[in-house]
């Protein structure tokens, strides 16, 4: 099952809010960090944003007509000052070492008025602690 029809990937979700309030994101600069596979990068490319994508493994970014470039929140992410209209953290906040510092550098990167969009998994139920305390991912034994 992909995420289009599963209503436990946080994708889901994503392309549901980004396809509502499409409105909000057309003709806009969105960074999309960490990108991981892309697809919300195609997403916002498809409803007429522009997508900046970022990964620390952009190799595993997979929409080949987008470019995803690396980049490391320790080092910084290589654009200009207030550039961006939005950027979206999904599922990559909980990763960083210094959380303060990345949003310091996300407030760098957004222009006035720009607007931050963060998801982190909910760890709050018995499964997932376990599966993150043993893997460090709340999907361990789900594939």
């Amino acid at each position: 099952m992909n995420y289009k029809e599963n209503l436990k990937n946080i994708k889901y979700y994503v392309k549901k809010y980004l396809t509502k309030h499409k409105n909000r994101f057309q003709g806009k600069t969105v960074i999309d960090f960490p990108a991981g596979n892309g697809i919300t990068s195609r997403i916002l490319k498809e409803i007429g944003s522009q997508p900046l994508a970022f990964d620390l493994f952009p190799e595993y970014f997979d929409i080949a007509w987008l470019d995803c470039k690396r980049a490391n929140i320790v080092e910084g992410l290589p654009v200009e000052d207030a550039s961006s209209d939005y950027l979206i953290c999904q599922e990559g906040i909980e990763h960083f070492s210094d959380q303060l510092a990345a949003l310091k550098e996300f407030n760098r990167v957004l222009r006035k008025n720009g607007r931050l969009i963060i998801t982190t998994p909910n760890y709050s139920n018995l499964r997932a602690k376990m599966s993150y305390l043993l893997s460090e991912s709340e999907r361990f034994n789900s594939i």
